[in-house]
């Protein structure tokens, strides 16, 4: 939020708010915008079949033999 408040108010300078505030706050938008889109895309990479994948083979080399007996799935 300080990020876009400093966009705001570097587009706004020695002007009044009233007649740079629109156009000085459409660059804050774009960084919403990004973000937000930053965010939907880790969020497709990392639920993906991939990365479910992954986390099984993670979880595979660190369960242990004691814990696959005590589950009995052999091991």
């Amino acid at each position: 939020m300080a990020v876009l408040g400093s966009v705001l108010a570097s587009g706004v300078g020695s002007s009044s708010y009233r007649e740079t505030f629109v156009s000085a706050a459409r660059p804050g938008w774009w960084i919403l915008a990004a973000c937000g889109f930053a965010v939907l895309a880790l969020g497709a990479v990392t639920n993906g079949r991939w990365a479910r994948g992954t986390a099984e083979r993670a979880a595979a080399r660190l369960e242990t033999a004691e814990v696959r007996q005590a589950v009995g799935t052999g091991g």
